[in-house]
């Protein structure tokens, strides 16, 4: 799937909010000064377009609010990292976007997570979905690393189960 394609399937859709997704969207408003329940949306659409686990759902959600608690000026790595996930200027001529959109770096982010599902498989072997989606993501953000990154986690997993602990006590 490219980038225009599930920026268009995410506006369209119609899925009804859920619990989980209304406390998602108010966990990104503590994060973010500026509030962006529109954009939360829309990248937990892309999330589920693009076939993410339930149980990881928010993933870009919990990324942009530890990468940049969703500014998409903001600069890391040297001025080198860009925008709400801190993409580095390779993602704009791979996946011809412009890294300080929010959309479009979300949508970039996150097919380059998918992507790296079938890679995941073949390096590290039969695992479960949600550990083979988190495998995909450390792979996604990380430099490559002779043998996988296979029992990896990222850093931004930690928010997520943060946010879904929270949600499991309301």
């Amino acid at each position: 799937m490219d980038v225009p394609t599930l920026l268009a399937l995410s506006l369209l859709s119609s899925t009804p909010t859920t619990p989980e997704e209304t406390y998602l969207v108010e966990q990104v408003s503590l994060c973010s000064k500026a509030s962006q329940p529109g954009l939360t949306r829309q990248m937990l659409r892309m999330e589920e377009h693009l076939g993410v686990p339930a149980t990881l759902r928010g993933m870009s959600l919990a990324a942009a609010c530890k990468e940049s608690r969703f500014n998409p000026s903001a600069k890391g790595d040297h001025g080198r990292a860009v925008g709400i996930l801190q993409q580095w200027p390779w993602w704009e001529k791979k996946y011809r976007i412009h890294r300080v959109k929010a959309p479009e770096a979300a949508a970039s982010w996150l097919i380059h997570v998918a992507a790296q599902v079938p890679k995941v498989q073949k390096q590290c072997g039969p695992l479960g979905e949600q550990q083979m989606w988190i495998a995909a993501w450390v792979t996604a953000i990380r430099a490559p690393r002779k043998g996988g990154r296979c029992q990896q986690l990222p850093k931004h997993l930690g928010v997520l189960k943060a946010w879904q602990r929270a949600v499991r006590q309301t």
